[in-house]
C-alpha cells in the first residue's frame, strides 16, 4: 500500500508539479487576512493538481494494467489512490498552519487556517473527491477529465457559499482571531467533519463497486 502511494507522489515531487502548490498555499494564507473565499479555494488547489497528475501519470504509463499484473488487488488500487489524495490534502494543511504561526511570529501578512476553515476544506474535499474518484474509476481518464474540470468549477462555487456562510458566522481565519481557533459553533464543525467522512467514505465504497467491474 505505501508503494502505491508513493507511485502517485514521487514522480509529482521529482518533476517539481507540486510547486504550484506550494505557492498556492502560501496566497491561501496570504489571504486568510480578507478574501475567505479565494483562501479557501486557494488552500485546496495543491489537492486538484496532485489528483490531477497522478491519474494523467497512471494514463500516460498505462500504470493501472502494470500494478493490477502484480500481486496487486483492485481494492488496494483504489484504496492507495484515495489515501494519496489524503496525505496531500494533509500536508497542505499543516505546511498552511506553519506558515500562518511564522507569518505570526515574524508579523508577515499570513495567517493560519482555523478551525472552522479547516472544516470547510474537508466538506470540500469530500464532495470533490466523492465525485471526481468514481467518475475516474468509471469512465477513464480522457472521459472524466471533462467532470474533473465541472467539479472543480462546482468547488469554487461550493467555497464560495461556505465561506458567505462562515463569515457571518464569524469563522474566518485572520490571525487575530487566534491561532487555529474558530468563533463557529463547535457542534457545527463536529458536524462538518462527520459529514466529510461518511461523503468519503461512501465515495469509497461506491469507487470500489466500479472498479471491481471494471474491464480492461
Amino acid at each position: 500500500m505505501f508503494s502505491l502511494i508513493l507511485k502517485d507522489l514521487l514522480p509529482q515531487w521529482k518533476s517539481k508539479a507540486m510547486l504550484p502548490g506550494v505557492i498556492s498555499i502560501l496566497a491561501g494564507c496570504y489571504f486568510l487576512h480578507s478574501g475567505m473565499m479565494l483562501a479557501v479555494f486557494m488552500l485546496f488547489i495543491p489537492t486538484y493538481t496532485s489528483y490531477t497528475y497522478a491519474s494523467a501519470y497512471d494514463y500516460k504509463y498505462n500504470q493501472e494494467r502494470f500494478f493490477l499484473s502484480l500481486p496487486v488487488s483492485r481494492t488496494q488500487w483504489v484504496i492507495a489512490r484515495y489515501l494519496s489524495a489524503l496525505v496531500v490534502f494533509a500536508v497542505s494543511l499543516i505546511v498552511a498552519g506553519g506558515v500562518g504561526l511564522l507569518g505570526l511570529a515574524l508579523s508577515l501578512p499570513f495567517a493560519p487556517p482555523s478551525l472552522g476553515v479547516i472544516a470547510l476544506e474537508c466538506l470540500i474535499l469530500s464532495f470533490y473527491l466523492g465525485i471526481a474518484f468514481p467518475a475516474y474509476f468509471k469512465l477513464g481518464y480522457v472521459k472524466s477529465r471533462w467532470v474533473n474540470f465541472v467539479v472543480m468549477i462546482l468547488v469554487a462555487i461550493v467555497s464560495s457559499a461556505l465561506s458567505g456562510v462562515s463569515e457571518v458566522s464569524g469563522a474566518v481565519g485572520a490571525a487575530d482571531a487566534g491561532i487555529l481557533t474558530s468563533k463557529i459553533d463547535p457542534g457545527l464543525i463536529v458536524f462538518g467533519l462527520a459529514a466529510s467522512l461518511a461523503a468519503m467514505a461512501a465515495s469509497l465504497g461506491i469507487s470500489l463497486i466500479i472498479f471491481r467491474k471494471r474491464e480492461f
